[in-house]
């Protein structure tokens, strides 16, 4: 079965003084880990209507726990600290076949 996860996050306010090099950096980093565990990035971006400053739209076959444990390997990226927390909606779809 596949999963698809949104998840709202609130960067810390290291991140404001960030240059166009940091965030290129922290962005090269989660493609890396997105890749390394099976976890398609279908879309990030600003969200609207939200206290959330980024949103980030998952695909994989992870269950929640699974997801979870991912999820925390997102906000540990470089040595952690730079979001400071996550909401996180789950979808699930489902096998049919049309």
């Amino acid at each position: 079965m596949k999963y698809l996860y949104l998840v709202y996050v609130d960067w810390s306010d290291k991140t404001q003084k960030w240059k166009t090099e940091d965030y290129k950096k922290w962005v090269d980093e989660h493609s890396a880990l997105c890749k390394k565990e099976g976890v398609k990035l279908l879309w990030d971006g600003i969200p609207y209507t939200t206290v959330e400053s980024s949103a980030f739209f998952y695909e994989t076959d992870k269950p929640l726990t699974e997801f979870h444990i991912f999820k925390a390997k997102v906000f540990a990226l470089q040595g952690g600290g730079l979001i400071k927390y996550g909401n996180t909606h789950i979808f699930m779809t489902w096998p049919f076949n049309f």
